[in-house]
């Protein structure tokens, strides 16, 4: 399987070692998506604010199943790769979970409800065959 990664530096040089630090960090996510249906991308934006010490970090997640996003700012860089793809991790944790929880009822309560109506619906032309 492959994932498509990109980190982009913004606003500011490109760092080898904050650039390492986010492979690191995004090898959970990775793992986590090995199995994942075809196309994957995992997308990393780190930017300065230029003068001020201060850093936007941006994740998005990208495939079949999942489009999760998560943002953090701060002063530290390495520090906002963690807590960002923390986030990232934890949001496509919750949404693996939504998604079996979701096949495992089958469907939902709009689902439900289009089905009994439509029982309902043969319930009454049975009656009326029925009748006649």
């Amino acid at each position: 399987m492959q994932i498509l990664t990109r980190i982009t530096f913004k606003n500011m040089k490109h760092s080898d070692i904050l650039e390492e630090h986010i492979k690191q960090q995004r090898a959970k996510i990775e793992e986590f998506l090995a199995n994942e249906a075809t196309p994957v991308y995992i997308d990393v934006v780190v930017e300065s604010n230029g003068e001020k010490q201060y850093y936007k970090l941006t994740s998005h997640v990208k495939s079949p199943s999942y489009d999760c996003y998560a943002e953090h700012t701060g002063t530290d860089p390495y520090t906002q790769a963690n807590e960002v793809l923390d986030r990232m991790y934890d949001q496509l944790r919750r949404a693996k979970r939504a998604l079996v929880d979701s096949q495992k009822s089958g469907c939902d309560s709009e689902c439900r409800q289009e089905y009994f109506e439509e029982m309902e619906e043969e319930a009454l032309a049975s009656e009326d065959e029925d009748k006649e």
